[in-house]
């Protein structure tokens, strides 16, 4: 067994070779530089300590060093050799660049679904750039969207162009203001709107890549309730640092627009900054208009 050798491209397809699901779940609970007994590795990859010990004899038995061992009392410890530390960030890397090879090839379609949207209400709409001019400003200044088919072609232009910031908003932000070339009017009131997207689109994003859902739910009640010290404690577990104060600000700005509206229309404008997401809309027009309601009725 070498315990010097580097992670070439012949010695990384030798290991993908040797990688089952199992095995490669074992690498991935020690690393960075975890060390683990026997049981508390069963545990972590979910096996038994009888099923965990053959694997553990095939990767003793495997021609390169991924794993390294150390007897402490009567137990035994396992952790990552410096290529099997190699190799998982290799994995990671490459998963990665695949799925931001994939965002930004959702990006494209959704960006070409929202120049089609667009086209849709410039047919529906003689003076478009006027109506959509007035269908921002309904939804920056929070106001009820009226019921028709030029209003869902909106929708749907925004939903689009917000999916796409939420994934990629440093290369396409430009991309999206100049649909609004030759319009300064427009121009501004499509970055006024993008501005206001911005300040939830951290929120978005954490439902996005599957966070937790009632610890989301958690922190969203916490700013609501202007709970600093527990909403934070949430934030935290997001690696968040100015996007609870952005989250924040932005919740704060919707409540004070759409004062004195139903709840309906405090549903619709959340979902207006939210890509037209549904429960997290819901579940903020609700918690605002409750607290509302009761300080009416006291």
């Amino acid at each position: 067994m070498n315990k010097d050798v580097g992670l070439s491209e012949e010695v990384k397809e030798l290991i993908d070779d040797f990688i089952s699901r199992k095995r490669k779940q074992i690498l991935i609970a020690l690393y960075p530089k975890r060390k683990l007994s026997q049981g508390e590795l069963a545990k972590a990859v979910g096996t038994s300590t009888a099923s965990l010990a053959n694997i553990l004899l095939n990767f003793e038995g495997f021609r390169y060093p991924l794993l390294e061992s150390e007897s402490e009392g009567k137990r035994r410890y396992y952790s990552l050799s410096r290529l099997g530390r190699d190799y998982i960030e290799n994995c990671r890397r490459q998963e990665k660049k695949e799925e931001k090879g994939k965002i930004v090839r959702d990006s494209s379609q959704m960006l070409q679904k929202a120049k089609e949207c667009l086209g849709e209400f410039q047919v529906l709409e003689e003076d478009w750039e006027f109506e959509l001019e007035e269908a921002l400003l309904d939804r920056i200044e929070c106001r009820k969207i009226k019921a028709n088919e030029s209003q869902k072609a909106v929708d749907e232009f925004l939903k689009s162009i917000e999916y796409v910031l939420t994934y990629d908003y440093e290369n396409q932000i430009m991309n999206i203001l100049g649909f609004m070339d030759g319009n300064k009017i427009l121009r501004v009131r499509m970055s006024r709107f993008i501005d206001i997207f911005d300040l939830f689109r951290p929120v978005l994003e954490a439902w996005e890549n599957g966070f937790d859902a009632l610890q989301l739910y958690e922190l969203l009640d916490a700013v609501i309730s202007n709970e600093q010290k527990r909403g934070r404690t949430y934030a935290e577990a997001l690696n968040w640092t100015e996007e609870y104060d952005r989250l924040a600000e932005g919740i704060s700005y919707v409540t004070k627009k759409a004062a004195g509206e139903e709840l309906q229309v405090l549903y619709e404008c959340f979902q207006s900054f939210l890509a037209g997401n549904q429960v997290l809309s819901g579940f903020l027009a609700r918690e605002i208009y409750k607290r509302v309601q009761g300080r009416d009725n006291t």
